[in-house]
């Protein structure tokens, strides 16, 4: 095999195995930020009757902190996962998380004869396939308490789950707690808020970790990419890799998809170093890849026959907006970017229109809360500011050096 298709190809698999947009960090050492809600996990994983919630925007990486924290306790507890979908159910759930675990059980056979005797072995029989298990949350915590095993059962996109069906692991929470069983429950979902999951449930508030993930900042953004640069025998240069992180708009996600294209199209020339030039590679191949209902809400919010429509200009000035920690921002925060965009001579009538619609017909992009006047709005899809910003700058409305990110006042 040549030089051309053997070092070269080589870094192409590595890279698609180092940067994963669409599956979640398993290694702490690739994994950026979030030591101290690594830390407030283990508290919670250690601390009797006490559980975590993970929540927070899409995209943050909640996925990827639950399954580096479970590396991180291995040995420390038998830990099992399960993904909820929407046709689950509380028991559903629960068994899929159970069935995981093993235990050895001995058993025995009568033998046929005159003179029956028993053959005895051992075998491994799921937790939940156990004697005494019948189905209850009592029934978890008394057999991890007779077995002697510190149980983490985690249970990631929990909003998938109907809210009926939540209600169940709250119950459960309460009762591991009252307990004081082995076991740690960790539920991973996206809410702005804890309620938005578990709803009013004010009897596990002090059974419960709250555990908000932020956006990461740039410093943390630059370091996904720095991180894994060197694995590929690449480097890049400083303006790169803060303008990636300015792009990604601190979701992880992005800064993986962005991170992946770029790097390919350092592969892609045969160089060792990724330049200004790779940058608009990864652009161009992020917008290609990112996920088929934002692309698809991005094109009803903006489609217009109209050559002088405004849409897609007041969706980057949207994009661009300064936000509070929730993420809302307002017509007066739009209005700076839509005159740098279209104009001086913008004020807020010439797009106003253009908000309501953005939240209401035109893909409902947008969610608009308070009263006429006093109207506030942000993303229904948080990862669309990102997205609505790689588009601009793919179709030169946007410099990359106009897009800067400034993380919002994080929650203490």
């Amino acid at each position: 095999m040549t030089d051309q298709f053997g070092p070269w190809m080589q870094r192409r698999f590595q890279a698609a195995a180092l940067f994963t947009p669409a599956a979640p960090v398993t290694e702490q050492d690739l994994l950026a930020g979030r030591t101290a809600e690594i830390n407030e996990l283990l508290v919670a994983c250690g601390a009797p009757g006490k559980h975590a919630i993970v929540f927070g925007e899409r995209g943050v990486g909640k996925t990827s902190l639950a399954s580096v924290f479970g590396k991180v306790v291995d040995g420390l507890v038998v830990r099992t996962t399960a993904t909820c979908e929407s046709t689950d159910t509380f028991q559903s759930v629960v068994a899929r998380l159970l069935s995981q675990v093993t235990i050895p059980f001995e058993t025995a056979d009568k033998t046929m004869g005159f003179v029956q005797q028993e053959d005895r072995h051992e075998q491994q029989v799921p937790l939940n396939a156990l004697p005494g298990f019948d189905g209850s949350s009592e029934s978890i915590g008394r057999l991890c308490q007779q077995l002697n095993i510190r149980l983490l059962l985690v249970v990631d996109e929990f909003d998938r789950l109907a809210e009926s069906e939540r209600r169940g692991f709250a119950d459960c929470i309460k009762v591991l707690s009252d307990q004081i069983a082995p076991v740690t429950i960790i539920i991973v979902g996206v809410a702005a808020v804890v309620q938005d999951l578990i709803g009013q449930h004010q009897s596990i508030e002090r059974a419960l970790a709250q555990i908000r993930l932020d956006r990461l900042d740039v410093a943390e953004c630059k370091a996904i990419v720095e991180k894994r640069l060197p694995k590929l025998g690449l480097s890049s240069s400083p303006p790169v890799l803060e303008s990636i992180a300015n792009l990604s708009q601190g979701l992880p996600h992005f800064v993986h998809l962005v991170g992946l294209g770029t790097v390919m199209g350092a592969i892609e020339r045969s160089s060792l170093v990724v330049e200004d030039a790779d940058l608009a590679t990864g652009v161009r191949k992020s917008i290609r890849q990112a996920d088929q209902s934002i692309l698809s809400a991005y094109q009803t919010a903006t489609y217009s026959p109209r050559v002088d429509a405004l849409y897609t200009k007041v969706l980057c000035a949207c994009a661009m907006a300064e936000t509070d920690e929730m993420g809302f921002f307002n017509a007066r925060q739009v209005l700076p970017h839509m005159q740098r965009l279209h104009g001086n001579h913008v004020s807020h009538s010439h797009f106003t229109k253009h908000l309501n619609q953005f939240s209401t017909a035109r893909g409902h992009v947008l969610e608009q809360v308070g009263s006429r006047r006093k109207y506030q709005y942000r993303f229904r899809n948080p990862m669309m500011r990102a997205y609505v910003l790689l588009r601009a700058v793919d179709t030169a409305a946007l410099k990359v050096s106009d897009v800067q990110y400034t993380p919002a006042k994080r929650f203490i």
